[in-house]
């Protein structure tokens, strides 16, 4: 547990450093302050159409957050040859994968809360609208990232950071809109196509089984199911990908 923070804590500490971070925090920050042009021709529904613009704003920047960074992750410590000083300490390949996942988790909860703060703070300086429910769509937005976030680094263990990138941002994609697409397959009723989109549906993330953006927004009732699926679903998937992750990583030379 002891390796685990330690490299967690130093996977942060170096995150912080990366010029992506600033550049994803500074760029949220001044779009979210700049959407207040929206104010005067939202006619009536503000309050809907500055979160809405934020929350989706927030979502882009995360998944963009952990692709550039995520990908990286274990690149970096192989190209800089920092790996070598890791894997001479009696740390297993799991400690570190996991240690990794935990330093990325760490980085992109703080930048999402600090945004998530911001559209907060905007609402209730220029709308005068206290929206909580934002921090609702912050909890399961982090549970998502969390998936992402072992994607990437499961990509990482065997391919390059454009390649890991690419794939994660295919994966995001497909997981945002796995249930459109089971829907499409039942309507045109190809066997071949009905295969591949019932293994994306099950075998792919599933991000639209905790979507409750609409929810939110709309300040309809949330499934008090999904506060308890979501951290479940996650952690479960998670696991699932870092034991491929650390089979695949024990096969490179260094281990």
């Amino acid at each position: 547990m002891k390796s685990i923070l330690g490299i967690g804590i130093n996977t942060f500490k170096e995150g912080l450093r990366d010029k992506t971070l600033l550049s994803v925090f500074i760029s949220g920050f001044l779009l979210i302050a700049a959407s207040r042009i929206l104010v005067p021709i939202s006619i009536g529904e503000s309050y809907r159409v500055i979160t809405d613009f934020g929350l989706a704003l927030v979502e882009v920047l995360s998944v963009l957050l952990t692709i550039f960074i995520g990908t990286r992750i274990l690149y970096d410590e192989i190209e800089r040859k920092t790996i070598y000083t890791v894997v001479t300490k009696p740390v297993r390949v799991s400690e570190f994968l996991i240690g990794k996942l935990f330093g990325l988790t760490l980085l992109v909860f703080s930048i999402q809360f600090l945004l998530f703060l911001t559209i907060f703070l905007f609402s209730k300086i220029y709308l005068h609208f206290v929206f909580w429910k934002v921090f609702v769509w912050f909890f399961f937005l982090f549970f998502e990232m969390l998936i992402l976030n072992g994607v990437a680094i499961l990509l990482s263990t065997f391919t390059t950071p454009i390649t890991s990138g690419l794939i994660s941002m295919l994966i995001y994609i497909i997981a945002n809109t796995s249930n459109y697409l089971k829907e499409l397959s039942q309507m045109v009723k190809l066997p071949i196509f009905t295969y591949i989109a019932n293994f994306l549906y099950y075998f792919l993330p599933n991000f639209t089984l905790t979507n409750v953006k609409t929810e939110i927004l709309y300040n309809l009732p949330i499934d008090k199911g999904l506060y308890l699926f979501a951290p479940s679903y996650s952690i479960m998937y998670v696991v699932f990908l870092l034991t491929i992750a650390t089979m695949l990583f024990e096969k490179r030379e260094f281990y």
